[in-house]
């Protein structure tokens, strides 16, 4: 793949105009030419400890939703319960309330 800023500019000063899909093959049988050059990598580059942290911290976070999922479920079934038991009761209050009104 090629990468490029918004600059349009590829390496070294190398403009962009066109990209295309580049497959390994073609890319080790080309010739090379030119100097390598050590590259800072910056805050995107973690060790492996690193690495493993975040993702036992992803793991963890990731348990913690899917615990408060089944929670909201269960919540929210519950809540459905009530307003129909709400429902149910209000019926035989307004019943009870028009039985004495007739008394």
């Amino acid at each position: 793949a090629v990468v490029s800023t918004q600059s349009g500019h590829y390496g070294r000063g190398e403009e962009v105009t066109e990209s295309r899909i580049l497959r390994w093959d073609d890319i080790l049988t080309k010739t090379r030419s030119g100097s390598i050059e050590e590259v800072e990598l910056g805050s995107y580059c973690y060790s492996r400890e690193q690495f493993d942290i975040m993702k036992e911290q992803l793991e963890t976070v990731t348990a913690e939703l899917n615990r408060t999922r089944d929670n909201l479920a269960t919540v929210t079934s519950n809540l459905n319960s009530t307003q129909s038991d709400l429902l149910t009761v209000t019926g035989q209050y307004n019943t009870t309330q028009e039985r004495l009104v007739k008394v």
